[in-house]
């Protein structure tokens, strides 16, 4: 199962890369870097140090070839449905 944790989107004029860093569960994490055009790459990590490491220096690459970030999402923020109650079963 493969959960987004967090992306973040990068512009530069009308060229954007967005990254994903994915949570492999059990066996680690996953960035896609995604752009710009159709370029893409897929790094597999087995623990999150490494993975936000390579997430820093790649950033840290972006910004420095003029790239700015436009947007953030964090998916762990939000409460996981999977682990509340649901309240009472209607089901008959």
């Amino acid at each position: 199962m493969e959960i987004i944790d967090a992306s973040w989107l990068f512009t530069r004029g009308d060229e954007s890369v967005r990254l994903e860093r994915i949570s492999l569960l059990r066996t680690g994490l996953r960035l896609i870097i995604s752009g710009p055009g159709y370029s893409r790459d897929t790094h597999e990590f087995h623990d999150e140090d490494a993975c936000i490491t390579q997430q820093s220096m790649f950033e840290r690459r972006l910004r420095a070839l003029g790239f700015h970030l436009e947007a953030f999402s964090d998916r762990r923020r939000h409460r996981d449905r999977r682990r509340e109650a649901r309240g009472q079963d209607r089901r008959h």
